[in-house]
């Protein structure tokens, strides 16, 4: 039986291993520009803090809202009920503090504003290998995401041509078009932090003692290898999954193990006074307000 990768799981948990290593133990035999990867790695660092990617998100969960009583019914509601479960997901990631958390080793520090002067260790590969997955797993949220919000995009568009909710249709399309943007230049941004850690983790040395098999055993129960295309083929995989379903599939759950994809047994039939009907299934700990709970 195959591990499960581990870029499908939400909560993971960082290699026990020691982080740091001595730069002495590089090897000498991978041929890399170290001096200008760590350079690069920092500006990664720094591109990782979406400051204005937040306050969109800000933005559509106050008015999510405000506006639940009058909202529930349309199918506008329920899209932008997956983003903002989507948000929470990538927001829980925290990708950022997770490459900041990689270049914080090789001064062995705690914060970016001490990370100056010569660097004196290096991380572990399998330190490496947690952060490839990590960046592996905040990609594809944002990938969804991206699809997720041209659906409501093009759902505010519809409601717009009604002249029905103007003033928050407008609010809503910048927000989603935002956000879209934002999105994309992200996860390009993390396709390249990702080749810059896997063409330069071969020079890191193993955390694990050649005694200590039982942390080996625990690493291999889950599947960190992190090929040139693993990041690529994990996006190129879950488009073709997710093209032609509405429903977020069972992938970087809070859970310990892969989710299956729900299936809505008895859907509630549901009246609006738009064009467009409802369709899509409730997905579990969707988060659409108290409401959804009282019978409609």
């Amino acid at each position: 039986m195959t591990s499960p990768p581990a870029y499908t799981f939400l909560e993971l948990s960082p290699p026990t291993t020691p982080n740091a290593l001595p730069k002495e133990q590089l090897n000498k035999r991978i041929k890399a520009d170290h001096e200008q990867n760590v350079k690069q790695l920092k500006r990664s660092t720094k591109e990782m803090k979406k400051q204005q990617f937040w306050v969109e998100v800000a933005v559509i969960d106050r008015t999510f809202y405000k506006l639940s009583n009058s909202q529930r019914l349309f199918p506008r509601f329920r899209i932008i009920a997956q983003v903002r479960q989507l948000c929470k997901r990538l927001k829980g990631l925290a990708i950022d503090q997770v490459v900041a958390r990689f270049l914080h080793v090789f001064w062995n520090v705690a914060s970016i504003d001490n990370c100056k002067g010569p660097w004196n260790f290096i991380p572990t590969k399998e330190l490496a290998e947690y952060t490839m997955h990590r960046i592996i797993a905040a990609a594809l949220l944002l990938d969804r995401l991206q699809g997720l919000l041209m659906k409501a995009y093009v759902e505010q568009t519809k409601t717009l041509r009604l002249r029905h909710f103007t003033s928050l249709m407008f609010v809503y399309m910048g927000a989603c078009s935002r956000l879209y943007c934002m999105a994309h230049r992200w996860s390009i941004e993390l396709q390249q932090c990702y080749k810059l850690i896997q063409g330069w983790y071969a020079a890191f040395p193993s955390g694990i003692k050649p005694k200590d098999k039982a942390k080996e055993t625990t690493i291999k129960a889950i599947d960190y290898s992190c090929l040139p295309d693993t990041c690529a083929q994990a996006r190129r995989d879950a488009i073709q999954e997710w093209s032609g379903h509405s429903e977020i599939p069972g992938i970087l759950t809070s859970t310990s193990k892969p989710v299956k994809k729900l299936k809505n047994k008895n859907p509630v039939p549901t009246t609006t006074t738009e064009s467009t009907k409802d369709t899509t299934p409730l997905m579990e700990g969707d988060d659409l307000g108290e409401v959804i709970e009282r019978p409609i």
